[in-house]
């Protein structure tokens, strides 16, 4: 059956992705790859390490405002940063990874604002 595709009326969707951004990553150091999503909240997902079990879900960074973040390493230290929008400002969040001298520390994501050209609408 052929249909003419130009006859039917153009809808807007109604219904949008809860996570527009996915990234797999080492985040923890611990040599398993791990998943990080994004917006509207960042939540990082530490793999099990091969266990049978559900991974373990953290919300590392909220309020983000922008549709798309970006992973890329913004400080140098080898490890990608997650660049996004927040407050009217474009800011990056970094993973605070367990070291040999300080194995027991979690994974977290401090965040800093970074100067930026753009300004916020109101």
């Amino acid at each position: 059956m052929e249909r003419d595709l130009r006859s039917q009326p153009a809808q807007s969707s109604k219904d949008f992705t809860g996570v527009n951004c996915q990234y797999a990553f080492d985040f923890n150091g611990d040599g398993w790859t791990d998943i990080l999503t994004g917006p509207p909240r960042a939540t990082l997902y530490i793999n099990p390490k091969g266990e049978n079990r559900r991974w373990d879900k953290y919300e590392v960074v909220t309020g983000i405002t922008s549709e798309i973040t970006v992973l890329r390493d913004v400080n140098g230290d080898g490890v990608p940063d997650l660049v996004y929008a927040s407050d009217g400002a474009v800011r990056y969040a970094t993973a605070d990874r367990p070291t040999p001298v300080n194995p027991g520390s979690s994974t977290r994501f401090p965040s800093a604002a970074m100067r930026s050209p753009w300004h916020r609408r109101g």
